[in-house]
């Protein structure tokens, strides 16, 4: 047996910091490339908008304009590549069983020939998933009963399938515990949890990472990098509270150690649960710090990240700091050099070169670009104060956020606070102003701008008050000074009270 030796990655931890200030913005780090390409979370992100238009959530033709083809479409993709990528089951099983069958020689050049025909290639192509409970949670939630769906037989096969092929995998750890050192035991170890991530169930994935990040002399890096598959694993599957649980264990790790391209990593790791917990605030100072130094290819889109943290902060920062952070922020301006985006104070220019991008990418990178370009406006109208061709931007805003995962959960939430965030920036301006010149200037009728207005008011949102009969709003510039004198004078008598209590207690 090769003895013993801690399983460390010093080539990527002795010059991780270099290496991502050297890297473009946006490009994958060295870690991010050796992260496992399953669970796919563009799939992720496709399986949600079919969700969104089968539950009428997201109109057909909203769907179309947002991802670019028929929702129908965008189903059937979905669902071939789930199953056997429009294969017969055989078939795929068979190719399948031939990948983990092959000697070391047959891998070694099975690889290198890849790697030659990646280089050339530009056309999509598309590995099927071969996953049997996804199958079925898309099956019978989306009730697809196509003639060429997967029978429960079919789906039943494709489980003994998986059942022997992590059996060969695992006889591959205890050939490595018995002829190898302890990399090539990490290694086999990982095959079996990323395997597990692609075709089988979060519970079995998660299993099986957990008997990665046990195993001794595991150094800092790579235990990191197994917690952040598992983080991946539980959002595509979309249990946040185990998501925010696997980064708590994750951020525990990294507090010992560990480099800066991984720490940055986990940033952004971070920045995504906070804005599923609605920890949009959290979310916002991450996600805009994460811009300079984002290598998460494996997570989200550069664009996409980028159209976070505009919509978070958004909502937070200040007027003088939209057009500072925002509309001429040095980062997002950096972005323009690093990726094919231009912001501009009008929208945001795409230039793609189709010829280097495969279809997924070019679509995603367009669905996302479109989510940006009407941020930047709604930015931009805020700044300019132009009310009413902000309104008309929410509401394009609108089918965007709920054709995203991660935001649509908040769609409702995020309108709302940027409809106050406008109604309170206005009436910031005016002491009193008229029901009718305000709704003149939102671009509304006087009746809805007095029910919104109504309601913010009496949910403590805005402060102001409706003059109903002479059709006025009048604005209560609250005094914060006197407010916080007069907050600490009672907070004074509470623990004053409080004290007094546990001295009758002492002298008892």
């Amino acid at each position: 047996m090769a003895p013993s030796m801690d399983i460390v990655d010093d080539s990527v931890d002795k010059k991780s910091k270099s290496t991502t200030a050297a890297k473009k913005v946006g490009t994958p780090s060295a870690s991010s490339e050796e992260a496992s390409p399953h669970p796919d979370m563009s799939l992720a992100q496709d399986i949600h908008r079919v969700m969104m238009v089968h539950s009428s959530t997201l109109s057909v033709e909203d769907a179309t304009a947002i991802i670019g083809m028929d929702p129908a479409a965008l189903l059937d993709k979905v669902i071939s590549r789930v199953g056997t990528g429009g294969k017969s089951v055989e078939e795929a099983i068979k190719e399948n069983e031939a990948k983990y069958n092959k000697t070391e020689e047959d891998s070694t050049e099975d690889k290198k020939k890849d790697e030659e025909e990646d280089s050339d290639k530009t056309e999509e192509i598309v590995e099927p998933l071969l996953n049997a409970a996804l199958y079925r949670h898309l099956q019978s939630t989306l009730g697809y009963n196509k003639s060429d769906a997967l029978s429960e037989v079919n789906l039943t096969a494709i489980e003994a399938h998986h059942e022997a092929i992590i059996k060969i995998l695992r006889e591959n750890i205890t050939k490595a515990k018995d002829e190898a050192g302890d990399m090539e035991v990490l290694h086999a170890h990982m095959d079996v949890a990323r395997y597990c991530a692609k075709c089988t169930t979060k519970e079995m994935a998660l299993s099986a990472y957990e008997e990665v990040v046990a195993l001794p002399k595991l150094s800092i890096g790579k235990k990191l990098d197994a917690y952040l598959e598992m983080t991946r694993v539980c959002s595509f599957w979309g249990d946040w509270k185990s998501m925010n649980e696997t980064l708590t264990k994750a951020a525990k790790v990294i507090g010992k150690g560990g480099d800066w391209d991984r720490r940055n990593r986990l940033k952004a790791y971070q920045a995504m649960s906070y804005l599923c917990s609605r920890d949009l605030k959290s979310a916002s100072t991450l996600l805009v710090e994460g811009i300079a130094t984002f290598s998460c290819a494996e997570l989200c889109e550069y664009s996409e990240f980028i159209m976070y943290a505009i919509v978070t902060n958004l909502l937070y920062l200040k007027r003088t700091e939209v057009k500072k952070s925002i509309i001429d922020g040095s980062e997002i301006l950096q972005v323009s050099k690093d990726i094919p985006v231009v912001v501009s104070f009008d929208a945001i220019v795409a230039v793609v070169v189709l010829d280097v991008l495969s279809p997924v990418d070019r679509r995603q990178l367009t669905i996302n670009l479109l989510l940006i370009d009407t941020q930047m406006q709604l930015a931009n109208t805020l700044y300019e104060c132009d009310y009413k061709a902000y309104l008309h931007t929410l509401v394009d805003l609108q089918p965007h956020l709920v054709a995203n995962r991660y935001l649509q959960p908040h769609a409702g939430y995020i309108l709302r606070e940027l409809h106050v965030l406008a109604f309170q920036q206005f009436l910031d301006s005016y002491q009193s102003v008229t029901l009718e010149s305000m709704a003149t200037s939102f671009g509304v009728g006087v009746e809805f701008l007095d029910l919104q207005l109504s309601r913010f008011i009496a949910a403590g949102r805005l402060t102001a008050k409706i003059d109903k009969y002479g059709g006025v709003v009048e604005t209560n510039r609250p005094d914060w000074k006197n407010a916080r004198y007069q907050e600490m004078i009672q907070k004074g008598d509470l623990l004053l009270n409080r004290i007094q209590k546990l001295g009758r207690v002492v002298d008892l």
